[in-house]
């Protein structure tokens, strides 16, 4: 038998502590935004400053917040969110870095990234991160990139999952 329950809030007969969900039981509607996108291939990546990397190919957006290589909090949508990305550089030479960080609002998030340096001449430099934030409506998270290779160089991206591409990704987990 199906049928529908209707309630403003579920606790235990104690009026506190933990409600189980059996295995083989899934739940629906959590409503938690979630995105994740693929960087442009081939896009130009300038040497010596922070650039925002451009993810061309969204996989997913579940709240039409990911735009212009951006994650805006929705309305009604404020809580903890979980960001992961990955950002892969070519031709960076030996004791070059490349570094991938956050930007919240057009500000940089310190110590939120990766810093790596290349082990050798023409190497393939990635970066990766994962933070929790506690965000409020209308917070903007954006991944940027440096390096000081020196010249520019090229970003790594793909349209699909098997590509060996740039990408970031986030969720919400709770408020």
């Amino acid at each position: 038998m199906a049928g529908t329950l209707k309630v403003g809030t579920i606790t235990t007969t104690s009026g506190s502590g933990i409600i189980t969900i059996p295995n083989g039981v899934s739940m629906t509607g959590q409503n938690y935004p979630s995105f994740r996108a693929l960087a442009t291939d081939g896009t130009a990546y300038p040497s010596g400053a922070y650039t925002k990397f451009v993810f061309g190919t969204e996989l997913w957006d579940t709240d039409n917040a990911f735009t212009n290589n951006e994650f805006t909090v929705p309305s009604d949508k404020a809580g903890k969110y979980w960001f992961n990305w990955r950002l892969k550089a070519s031709g960076i030479d030996d004791n070059e870095y490349h570094v991938s960080t956050l930007y919240k609002n057009g500000s940089i998030l310190n110590s939120t990234g990766q810093k790596d340096y290349a082990n050798g001449s023409d190497q393939q430099v990635i970066t990766t991160g994962s933070v929790i934030l506690d965000l409020v409506v209308g917070d903007v998270i954006a991944v940027y990139g440096q390096h000081n290779e020196g010249a520019e160089r090229t970003m790594f991206g793909g349209t699909t999952d098997a590509d060996d591409a740039s990408f970031f990704e986030g969720i919400r987990i709770g408020t």
